[in-house]
């Protein structure tokens, strides 16, 4: 089906007047605004979106970059948000899944980018919903091995130059003999 047909596709705006920019939330900015890229914009006490959307960095140097966003953010310029019509014909994850594994076509000019009605056309195969939550499952267990695997391997490998400095130490140190 045409994305069109399954998706509402909303362009993100400009930041809410009272967003504040950086990492780190607070009590009256609970929501987090999402730009063109992977890290946060910063935050807000309202939102656009309720519901969990794939979006799709659509100007600059990261155009067609696909990222998974849970419910309750902004979006803002620079980015094509997708909520599903019907999350009993599509779910949202697997909509992720899917468009993280294609090739967009991207306007080549000064500044990439690719616009609303290039997205609508978007051809995205439906199976049925059993099979979306078995694909999903699969590959979200995938994702949190490699993440695991990317947090855990630096901390190990620190853990194991210690060990190893520390007996290195303790091998090449010796007592000198009195005369």
């Amino acid at each position: 089906m045409k994305m069109s047909e399954i998706c509402n596709i909303y362009t993100g705006g400009e930041p809410p007047k009272d967003a504040i920019k950086g990492y780190s939330k607070d009590e009256k900015h609970p929501y987090p605004i999402w730009a063109n890229g992977k890290d946060v914009y910063g935050y807000s006490s309202t939102y656009k979106i309720n519901k969990d959307a794939t979006v799709i960095s659509s100007i600059g140097a990261n155009t067609g970059c696909v990222y998974y966003r849970k419910a309750y953010f902004t979006p803002i310029i620079r980015l094509k948000v997708l909520v599903p019509k019907d999350e009993n014909i599509l779910l949202s994850k697997y909509l992720y899944y899917y468009l993280s594994t294609i090739s967009f076509t991207v306007k080549s000019s000064s500044v990439p980018n690719m616009n609303t009605n290039e997205v609508k056309k978007i051809q995205i195969p439906i199976p049925p919903l059993p099979e979306q939550l078995r694909i999903v499952a699969i590959l979200d267990r995938f994702e949190r091995l490699t993440t695991d695997l990317q947090d855990g391997l630096p901390a190990e490998i620190k853990a194991r130059q210690q060990q190893y400095e520390y007996y290195r130490d303790r091998l090449l140190t010796f007592k000198r003999k009195t005369a």
